[in-house]
């Protein structure tokens, strides 16, 4: 019922005219239903009196054909009464045109004959416009109407075929035809058709063809009627049928009572709609009064209960005071916040329950709302048992004149302490966003919001260049693609992401920084920020970078260091080891290491000192590396020590001995002088060459072998190189060994002393040299040549020397017995590694102590080579032990660094000619060497000896030298004491 009080007038008027249409609709298609089927019976009685007419006359003036039949049978085919019979029966049928016969479907005979002469011969079952309805006559032996036919003596024409039969045997044999031809015109004023079209009809009369294509016979009209429009009347003919189709000229229908009819039901229909409108809108407004008295009393209702949900839902305290600042209404929901009941406030003024500084908080409010018309913003704070609770006021006034109840104040006053705590909250974020640490926030698309302080120091970019434009500007090129897409798909998956990444500045300069994003979702849990922190971190880089030199890279030359080249050849190792390969098909491309160590680098730091050495190490470092090929890796092993390590294309150059390659690159650069603050240094190298092949199988071996090839070039005459071969390593076996039972010759006691005496002018003994031999229980005499370098190198030489001077010290003692030996010296020949040490002269002076022998018989040979050493700390040593009596003599004089000014500062009593000099005293260069050093000795009041001689011609021109003492195999061959005791002394 509630829905049909919503209808409007104007719908129902709508709504019932439709229907009244359509009730009209149906009554006005019955009434001319009604009509049009009354209108159709009516042409339909009359085109069947037609119908009728037509059948009738055809079939009447087609029967002659049976007469004419019935001639031909009767006669047996003859003929010659046709004429005269046709003249009877065309006095009966006098709307035929001509009769004639087609004896085998050919015409023969026609009557009458004037006029259709060209009809004979004419074969009416070949013929194009007669043989098919020629044929069905034939076929069917029925009468048969043909037509229209266009005759070929002219016209068109109604023709009626009968097919004649004849006996012959008793059989049944086709004769011809017996045609009756009706003129079409004449026939059809005979029908009179022309009477329907004046009765207001269009006509057609059309044949009905097996092939469903009509023949039109006659038509009133050739203009388009719809087939709907035809009344369709068949009309029986001989062996055929024909139809009338019958039209009205003015339709079916009268247009003129269409309408009327059309026009009442729409007046009808708009009378009744709209009489139930107006009588609907009278019952709608009497209802719409009733509802709007009952609505206006809801209203009220509802606008209280409106106005008391929509306080009910505000949050703030609502109050309204007079202008003494009386309550007169509140509106408190959350007075439990403050403390205070309000509603049992109203009458009472502000400093009755208010605090004094918020009761303050709110006549600074009414003051400035009565002067401009409202407040906002004055905040106050209001202890609580839960804390401080913070509030904002905002007043407005409304004066006399606009309130008829008088002035008032109305404020809300809202609890901000979410707001204060937020707020709080902001300025802990903003400081910690202005962190030293560059800070980015960006939207989803990447796209820049906000940048701290430190992201303009880090980028240079300021936060108006970068806001709103992608991060894509600090994009450094140096990662690709799928680098991005795998930082964004961690990030996506873990909400965070963390690494070092590479970014570029404004200046187009890149840096490395650490770089965490998060990402900041909103209360839906749908992303919608990035937020990037990035710290530089170039110089934790650089550091690295630094501590990657100390660990890789040696700090003087800047080239790998042992470490680096060790590793580097443990790498060309696995991936050798990585590599499978037959026994008998290992690879000929090997790689080699060259191992470089200068000659007599020592003598420059003491010489010239470390800084001059440190010089000298970084030319030659360079050198190195302008000889290196470009995959080949030049290092500093340690001290003076360079590896190169060879492709196996250069070591294949190597092998060929072709010019140019590495090794006669590294000879010639090495080879030539180095020149430091003006200074020439010469300097040469030994070189090993080690091949890494296949029985290689750590970097160790590969460098202890070349380090071998290096050791056995110094030991062919420096400035060599040296292959290595399985060779050196027997020797390295063999060397070791021999050091192993070195260590134990002393205390197994396998050394002995042989003494080699020396001799004054007159032939008698003054001395003797104390020379080590050592008796190995199975290879039985060690050559000293042997086993002093080793011995040296080990540093045994250290307890063999202290050995040696123990022993000669107390054969000196044995012989203070012996008479003829009490007088002469004992030389020791004393080393450089020996000398060196610290504690060497309270060890001689302990050892002194210890036998008791006089010090002035024990003298100490020094080499040449020796005196490079500092000169001071030799010196001090050479001056403590002479004075304990100890005696000095420079051996090898004029083989190494010769030089007055040693034999001026150091307290030397004996100068002894090198061996060299006296093996080729024949040579008169060489006599007058040895001339010049006897000389010069004995300038500086020191006894000169001669080692060596071994003719009596030597020893005739040494003498003729002025040498003091001699000594030599020519005077006596080292011997074991007991032999030397037994040649001088008379008590054996």
């Amino acid at each position: 019922m509630a829905y049909l009080k919503r209808i409007s007038p104007f719908k129902v008027f709508l709504g019932l005219f439709i229907i009244s249409l359509c009730a009209s609709y149906f009554f006005v298609k019955s009434f001319v239903q009604l009509e049009y089927a009354s209108h159709k019976a009516s042409a339909y009685a009359i085109g069947e009196s037609q119908s009728a007419l037509i059948s009738s006359t055809i079939f009447h003036n087609m029967s002659a054909n049976y007469a004419l039949a019935s001639l031909i049978r009767f006669s047996d085919g003859n003929v010659a009464f046709f004429d005269s019979y046709s003249e009877e029966l065309k006095k009966q049928y006098p709307l035929t045109s001509h009769f004639s016969l087609s004896p085998g479907g050919i015409i023969t005979q026609v009557y009458p004959l004037e006029g259709n002469e060209s009809s004979i011969g004419l074969n009416q079952l070949s013929y194009p416009d007669q043989r098919e309805m020629a044929q069905l006559t034939k076929q069917s032996q029925k009468l048969t109407l043909a037509g229209p036919v266009n005759l070929v003596q002219g016209g068109k024409a109604l023709i009626g075929r009968w097919p004649v039969w004849i006996e012959e045997d008793r059989e049944p044999v086709f004769w011809g035809f017996t045609n009756v031809t009706i003129k079409l015109e004449r026939f059809l004023q005979e029908v009179n058709l022309i009477d329907l079209e004046k009765q207001g009809f269009h006509y057609r009369l059309e044949r009905i063809n097996d092939n469903d294509i009509n023949s039109f016979v006659a038509t009133s009209t050739n203009h388009l009627i719809q087939d709907h429009d035809w009344l369709d009347i068949d009309i029986v003919v001989p062996n055929g049928q024909w139809l009338l189709r019958m039209s009205p000229k003015n339709g079916w229908l009268s247009k003129s009572m269409l309408f009327t009819n059309v026009t009442i039901a729409l007046i009808l229909s708009l009378l009744f709609s709209g009489l139930v409108s107006v009588l609907w809108r009278i019952s709608l407004t009497k209802q719409a009064l009733e509802a709007t008295v009952e609505e206006r009393t809801k209203e009220v209702t509802r606008a209280y209960a409106r106005m008391s949900s929509l306080m009910n839902a505000i949050p703030d305290m609502l109050f309204e005071y007079d202008e003494d600042g009386i309550l007169l209404y509140c509106h408190s929901p959350t007075f439990e916040t403050v403390g205070i009941a309000f509603n049992k406030m109203i009458g009472c003024k502000i400093d009755d329950f208010l605090p004094k500084h918020v009761a303050k908080s709110y006549y600074n409010s009414f003051a400035e709302a009565k002067k401009t018309g409202h407040s906002i913003g004055n905040t106050f704070s209001v202890n609580h048992k839960k804390g401080v609770r913070w509030f904002e006021l905002s007043v407005t006034y409304s004066s006399k004149e606009e309130n008829i109840n008088g002035a008032r104040y109305v404020v809300v006053s809202r609890d901000i302490t979410s707001r204060k705590e937020a707020e709080l909250e902001l300025r802990i974020a903003a400081t910690a966003f202005e962190s030293q640490d560059a800070v980015i926030i960006t939207d989803m698309s990447k796209r820049i919001l906000r940048v701290n302080k430190a992201f303009e120091g880090l980028t240079g970019y300021s936060e108006k260049e970068v806001l709103g434009k992608t991060t894509e500007i600090l994009n450094s090129s140096y990662h690709d693609e799928h680098f991005y897409k795998n930082l964004f798909a961690q990030l996506m998956e873990n909400s965070y992401w963390e690494g070092e990444i590479w970014s570029r500045k404004k200046d187009g300069s890149v840096y490395p920084e650490l770089l965490s994003i998060s990402i900041v979702y909103d209360s839906n849990g749908l992303p919608v920020n990035y937020v990037a922190i990035a710290k530089d971190i170039t110089l934790v880089k650089q550091n690295e970078h630094t501590i990657n030199q100390l660990n890789f890279y040696d700090s003087l030359t800047s080239l790998p260091n042992r470490r680096m080249v060790q590793e580097y050849v443990e790498n060309i190792l696995s991936m050798r080891q990585s590599l499978t390969f037959p026994v008998r098909h290992t690879p000929k491309a090997n790689s080699a290491i060259l191992f470089v160590d200068l000659d007599n680098f020592k003598n420059i730091n003491d010489t010239k000192g470390h800084p001059t050495g440190d010089l000298f190490l970084q030319q030659v470092a360079e050198r190195l590396l302008e000889c290196a090929e470009q995959n080949c890796m030049v290092a500093r092993f340690g001290g003076d020590e360079f590896i190169v390590v060879l492709t196996p294309t250069e070591l294949e150059m190597i092998k060929q001995e072709k010019i140019g390659s590495m090794i006669q690159k590294i000879q010639h650069a090495l080879s030539t002088p180095i020149f430091i603050k003006e200074e020439r240094f010469d300097v040469s190298s030994s070189i090993g060459l080690a091949e890494i092949d296949h029985t290689i199988t750590t970097a160790a071996d590969v460098f202890k072998n070349a380090e071998l090839a290096m050791y056995e070039a110094k030991a062919a005459g420096r400035s060599q190189v040296c292959y290595y071969s399985e060779k050196m390593q027997e020797k390295l076996i063999s060397k070791m060994n021999l050091e192993l039972a070195l260590r134990d010759a002393i205390s197994n006691n396998e050394f002995e002393l042989y003494y080699q005496p020396q001799f004054d002018r007159n032939g008698d003994i003054q001395g003797v040299e104390a020379l080590i031999r050592w008796f190995h229980p199975v290879q039985g005499l060690i050559s000293p040549m042997l086993f002093i370098p080793l011995a040296e190198e080990s540093k045994l030489i250290l307890s063999i020397g202290d050995w040696v001077t123990r022993t000669a010290c107390l054969q000196l003692k044995a012989w203070q017995a012996i008479p003829e030996l009490k007088h002469i010296t004992i030389s020791v020949n004393v080393s450089a590694l020996q000398f060196s040490q610290e504690e060497f002269v309270s060890s001689v002076e302990s050892i002194l102590k210890e036998t008791g022998v006089p010090a002035n018989q024990l003298q100490l040979e020094l080499t040449e080579s020796m005196l490079i050493m500092d000169k001071n700390i030799i010196a001090a040593k050479m001056s403590a032990l002479n004075a304990l009596g100890i005696l000095f003599s420079l051996d090898d004089f004029g083989t190494g660094y010769s030089s007055l000014s040693y034999l001026q500062k150091l307290p030397f009593d004996q100068l002894k000619i090198d061996q060299s000099f006296v093996r080729n005293l024949s040579g008169d260069d060489a006599g007058s060497l040895a001339h010049a050093i006897a000389a010069m000795g004995s300038s500086l009041g020191l006894e000169v000896i001669a080692e060596g001689v071994e003719t009596q011609e030597q020893f005739d021109l040494l003498k003729q030298c002025n040498c003091d003492l001699f000594q030599g195999y020519f005077m006596g061959y080292p011997v074991p004491v007991k032999e030397l005791e037994s040649r001088f002394s008379s008590t054996q």
